[in-house]
């Protein structure tokens, strides 16, 4: 009995971070596509569109959208092929083009990137709680209380790996998209679509080429890391599919979506000033 719950506890916690991932443990390009698109389809995703809402038109959005997405996508695609390949993580395919010391600056570098951006995540989950408390009970919470919870959950499925991520993916992300549409519809009650598509930019202009950049910039260090998602693809026709179905079609309707609502928001509220990239209130 206690070999049989040894075994069973080392299989759910085994990410085979050292190791090829074993025929048995690969995935379809569905589960590959819902578990990266969730790495983008989140709160981040709204306010990168909340700030490009602020200093682009529209339909400069969607131009910057798409030409940003086609980047993501090539570059997110060859580098999830070699992982594909290899079923090895990413700090495992980097010693082939950087050696063993030199895919150890990449781990670093990589770290604390990733630090950074769960970091982010983390401060707008515990914001965003306490704000829907507050909004629909009147209950004051202090946000950081929810964001250690945060990042606590994150750190948790971090640990036991691709299977931890797979089944919040599958069942959160239909939801939140469902609430985006509703959250659409119900601003089509008060603002027309033809509004929200002749938007001018209500700050600060930029360029579309620096809307392109923050489009990248936004998904860079996924993209750089892709491969410990692609290796558990069963084909390289997986890891084609799911990643194409994450970072092209699916992402980039999701950031549009999350821009449409901030840009009616923006609408309404730039001749007070009020600018709010947060998600509550948008939605």
């Amino acid at each position: 009995m206690a070999d049989t719950t040894k075994v069973t506890l080392e299989e759910t916690f085994n990410d085979y971070e050292k190791t090829p991932v074993p025929e048995k443990a690969r995935q379809t390009w569905f589960q590959q596509g819902m578990v990266w698109l969730g790495s983008g389809f989140g709160l981040s995703g709204l306010a990168t569109g909340g700030v490009l809402a602020d200093s682009l038109s529209f339909q400069d959005l969607l131009l910057v959208y798409i030409l940003g997405s086609i980047v993501i996508t090539i570059v997110g695609t060859l580098n999830a092929l070699v992982s594909t390949h290899t079923h090895l993580a990413t700090s495992f395919t980097c010693r082939r083009s950087f050696g063993i010391k030199g895919s150890k600056i990449i781990g670093i570098i990589l770290c604390f990137s990733s630090f950074g951006w769960y970091a982010y995540q983390a401060d707008m989950f515990g914001t965003t709680v306490a704000t829907v408390l507050n909004e629909t009970s009147g209950i004051q919470v202090n946000h950081i209380i929810f964001t250690i919870i945060g990042g606590l959950a994150m750190s948790l499925t971090a640990i036991m790996g691709f299977k931890a991520i797979k089944m919040p993916s599958e069942i959160g992300l239909p939801l939140l998209f469902v609430l985006c549409i509703l959250a659409i519809a119900k601003s089509f009650q008060t603002m027309s679509p033809a509004e929200i598509w002749n938007a001018d930019p209500v700050g600060t202009p930029i360029t579309i080429p620096m809307g392109i950049s923050l489009v990248v910039g936004s998904f860079a260090v996924g993209v750089t890391m892709v491969g410990d998602f692609s290796r558990f693809s069963k084909s390289k026709k997986d890891c084609i599919t799911g990643n194409n179905q994450a970072n092209s079609a699916a992402g980039t309707l999701h950031i549009i979506i999350n821009t449409s609502l901030v840009e009616r928001v923006f609408l309404r509220n730039h001749a007070s000033g009020a600018h709010s990239y947060h998600c509550i209130p948008v939605l």
